[in-house]
C-alpha cells in the first residue's frame, strides 16, 4: 500500500540510516514530534558475537519536516546517547527534552532519566551531570530498591502530569516525579500509589503497562499474578488484568469501576495500551500472547464500565494472521483508532469497526518489517519507525491519502498532454468511495486551464468525497501556473 505514503518525506516517505560501529543492528526505540513539525527520534544499536552482546548504543536524530537531518542539533543532527536504550520522550515548552530510558541493552532494571537542551546538548545541571538514575534515585531516599517494594525500580513508561512526570512500573505503582529530578511526596504514599486490595508477598507480581491521564485523574492499565512454587519452580499461576483510577494526589478514585478497580476480561496479555477519545472514553488495546491469532480493543465509558456500544458489547476481537510484535495505539482526527502490530496498520472507526475504506478492509502492509514506534503528526500523517534489515527506518503515512491524489500519477498524466497535446485523457484520482475519473476532453489544448482544473479537484477546498465540485467563473482561476506549482501547494 504504497499510496499512503508520504512520498515528500525522505525518499518516497522512507528514512533509513545506520549509526554506531559496524556489524550491528539498528533501531528506532522512541520518537516525538516538535510543534512546529520537526521530528526527534532515539536509535539502539547492538550487536552479538554468538549470541552474546558485545556492543550497544544509542542515538539521538532530529529531522526537518521533509526528513532531512536538522543539522542544528547536536552535530549535523546526530547526538550519542548517555543511556543505553530509550523508551519515551518528554518535551518540554521551551524545546528542551527528557530520555526515559535504560542503561542496560535491554529494557528492565533501573530506568534512567536524562535532561537536554532543545539543541542537543546535555543538561549537566540535572541529576548527576545530565542523568538519573532509578536504583540511585532510591538509595538517596533511603529506599530499599525492590520490585516488591514501594519504589518504581522498573518502568513501563508514563505521560506528563500537571508538569510533572508520572511513571507507572512493578508492584502496581504509580510514582510522581518533579522535573528536577526529585519524587513528589505530596502524591500518593510518599511519592507512589497503588490498589490496596492486591497484596504484595513472595507469591504474587504486578506491573503497570501503561497510564492516561482523564480530567486530571490518572487511569493505570494493570496485571496482577499469583503463583504457587513447589521446588524451586512455578506448578500454578493465575493473571487478573484491571483498570484503576486515582486523583490527582493519588488517591483512590471509588466512583471508577467497583471502588476504583474495572476488571479487564477475556485476556490472556502481558501489555496493554490505553489512550482517550475526545469524549473521555477509554480505548484499551493489547494482544492475547497465549493466541497470537488476535488482538483485543476495549471501549469503557468514563465510569469504568464497558460501552456496549463499541464493537459486540464493549469489546472488539480481530485475527491478525499469527503476528506478534511490537504493538501500539493511537486515536487518529475523528477518534478513529490506530493499531500497528508488526507489519500492518489497522484503522477503526470510533466505535470498533474496521474503516474499509482503508487500504484492503482496513489494513495495509507497512514498508518497514519491523515497526516498533507509532507517533501522531497531524491530523492526516503519522510517522511509524523501527527497522529494516539492520538498518533503522522512519516512514510517514498519510491515513487519509483516501482523500489525495496520487502526485505520481499526476506526474505520468502531466508528461503525457505535454507530448500529445490533441489527445484528450481521464486523470484518475482517488476519493472516499475509490478510483474516479475527470475527463478533460475540451480542455486539453489548454495548459493553463487544465491545472486549473486539476487544482480545483484535487485539493481539499473543493474535493467533496464521493461527489465533483461544481466549476464556476468564481473559483475557476485558482492562480497555478506550473505543474510543481500545483504539487507544492499546501492545500494538496
Amino acid at each position: 500500500m504504497t499510496e499512503y505514503l508520504e512520498t515528500n518525506f525522505g525518499n518516497n516517505g522512507l528514512v533509513e540510516y545506520y549509526l554506531g560501529e559496524e556489524g550491528g543492528s539498528c533501531i528506532v526505540t522512541s520518537s516525538i514530534i516538535y510543534p512546529d513539525g520537526k521530528i526527534l527520534v532515539s536509535t539502539f544499536n547492538r550487536k552479538f558475537n554468538d549470541y552474546d552482546l558485545t556492543y550497544f548504543k544509542s542515538f539521538l536524530t532530529k529531522y526537518n519536516i521533509d526528513g532531512s537531518l536538522d543539522t542544528t542539533f547536536g552535530n549535523q543532527g546526530i547526538v550519542e546517547g548517555n543511556y543505553a536504550q530509550s523508551l519515551q520522550f518528554f518535551l518540554n515548552e521551551d524545546g528542551s527534552f527528557f530520555v526515559l530510558g535504560f542503561p542496560a541493552a535491554y529494557q528492565g532494571i533501573p530506568w534512567t532519566l536524562s535532561l537536554y537542551f532543545e539543541n542537543g546538548k546535555l543538561d549537566t545541571t540535572f541529576g548527576n551531570n545530565g542523568i538519573i538514575d532509578s536504583e540511585t534515585l532510591a538509595e538517596d531516599n533511603n529506599i530499599e530498591p525492590d520490585v516488591n517494594g514501594n519504589f518504581i525500580i522498573e518502568t513501563s513508561g508514563g505521560i506528563e502530569f500537571n508538569n510533572k512526570i508520572l511513571l507507572g512500573g512493578n508492584n502496581l505503582l504509580v510514582g510522581l516525579f518533579n522535573k528536577n529530578g526529585t519524587i513528589d511526596t505530596t502524591f500518593g504514599n510518599n511519592g507512589f500509589t497503588r490498589p490496596d486490595n492486591y497484596p504484595t508477598n513472595d507469591n504474587t507480581s504486578g506491573y503497570v503497562s501503561s497510564v492516561i491521564s482523564q480530567n486530571n485523574k490518572i487511569i493505570s492499565a494493570n496485571q496482577y499474578r499469583t503463583y504457587e512454587i513447589s521446588e524451586g519452580e512455578i506448578i500454578s499461576e493465575t493473571f487478573e488484568y484491571f483498570l484503576a483510577r486515582y486523583d490527582e494526589n493519588g488517591k483512590i478514585d471509588k466512583t471508577f469501576g467497583n471502588n476504583g478497580i474495572s476488571k479487564i476480561i477475556e485476556n490472556n496479555s502481558l501489555y496493554f495500551q490505553i489512550k482517550l477519545q475526545s469524549n473521555n472514553k477509554i480505548i484499551l488495546a493489547s494482544q492475547d500472547f497465549k493466541n497470537n491469532n488476535y488482538f483485543i480493543i476495549y471501549r469503557f465509558e468514563q465510569n469504568g464500565f464497558l460501552d456496549t456500544t463499541f464493537g459486540e458489547n464493549g469489546i472488539v476481537k480481530i485475527s491478525c494472521n499469527n503476528e506478534f510484535g511490537y504493538f501500539n495505539l493511537e486515536i487518529a482526527k475523528n477518534d478513529y483508532i490506530l493499531i500497528s502490530l508488526s507489519r500492518y496498520l489497522y484503522k477503526f472507526t470510533e466505535n470498533g469497526f474496521l474503516d474499509t475504506s482503508f487500504g484492503e478492509n482496513g489494513m495495509i502492509k507497512l514498508l518497514l518489517p519491523i515497526n516498533r514506534v507509532l507517533t501522531l503528526y497531524n491530523d492526516d500523517s503519522i510517522i511509524l519507525s523501527g527497522q529494516n534489515s539492520n538498518n533503522a527506518g522512519i516512514t510517514k503515512y498519510n491515513i487519509n491519502s483516501n482523500l489525495k491524489v496520487n502526485q505520481n500519477m499526476i506526474f505520468e498524466i502531466w508528461n503525457y498532454f505535454l507530448e500529445n497535446p490533441g489527445f484528450g485523457f481521464n486523470l484518475p484520482y482517488y476519493d472516499i468511495s475509490g478510483m474516479n475519473t475527470i475527463d478533460y476532453g475540451t480542455h486539453r489544448n489548454n495548459t493553463n486551464e487544465l491545472l486549473n482544473i486539476m487544482y480545483l479537484y484535487t485539493t481539499k477546498k473543493y474535493k467533496i468525497p464521493g461527489l465533483y465540485p461544481t466549476i464556476t467563473s468564481q473559483n475557476y482561476n485558482s492562480g497555478i501556473s506550473s505543474i510543481n506549482e500545483f504539487l507544492a501547494d499546501e492545500n494538496l
